[in-house]
C-alpha cells in the first residue's frame, strides 16, 4: 500500500512541518533585523545627540540636531513598530508549526495503528492456518479410527 491516502497524508503533512520551519526561521531572521534596526536608529540618536552637544561643535549642528531629531524618533518607532510586527509573526508561526507537528503526530499515530492491525491481522491469519492444519489432522485421525 505504498500510494495509500495515509502514505499521502504522511508526505503532506511532513510537507507542512517543513514548510512551517522555514517560515518560522525567516520570522526569527526578520524579528534579528528589526532588533537591529532599533538599536541603529537609537544610536544615530545618542551620535547627534553627542555632537550637538560637543562645546566645539558650532550652532549649526546644534540647530541641525533638532530639526533632524523628529525625524531620528520617527525612525526609531518605526523600527519598533516593524519589530512588533515581526514578534507577531513569529508568535504566529511558531504556532502554526506546532500545529504542523501536532497533525504529523496524529497521521503518524494512525500509521503505527495500520501497522499494528496489518501485524495482528497477519497473525489471525497465521493461527487460523493453523487450527485448520489441525483440525484437517484432528478429522484424518478421526476417520482411521
Amino acid at each position: 500500500m505504498a500510494g495509500s491516502p495515509l502514505d499521502a497524508l504522511l508526505r503532506l503533512r511532513r510537507q507542512e512541518v517543513d514548510d512551517a520551519r522555514q517560515l518560522m526561521i525567516k520570522a526569527q531572521q526578520d524579528v534579528k533585523t528589526a532588533s537591529d534596526n532599533i538599536k541603529i536608529a537609537e544610536q544615530a540618536i545618542i551620535t547627534a545627540h553627542e555632537a550637538a552637544m560637543d562645546l566645539n561643535s558650532g550652532d549649526h549642528i546644534v540647530e541641525a540636531y533638532s530639526l533632524w531629531l523628529p525625524t531620528g524618533k520617527a525612525v526609531v518607532s518605526q523600527a519598533r513598530t516593524s519589530e512588533g510586527k515581526a514578534l507577531t509573526e513569529l508568535a504566529s508561526a511558531r504556532i502554526n508549526l506546532t500545529l504542523a507537528r501536532s497533525a504529523l503526530q496524529a497521521a503518524e499515530k494512525l500509521e503505527e495503528k495500520r501497522l499494528h492491525e496489518k501485524k495482528e491481522q497477519a497473525m489471525r491469519m497465521e493461527q487460523n492456518q493453523i487450527d485448520e492444519s489441525a483440525l484437517s489432522a484432528w478429522r484424518l485421525n478421526a476417520r482411521k479410527h
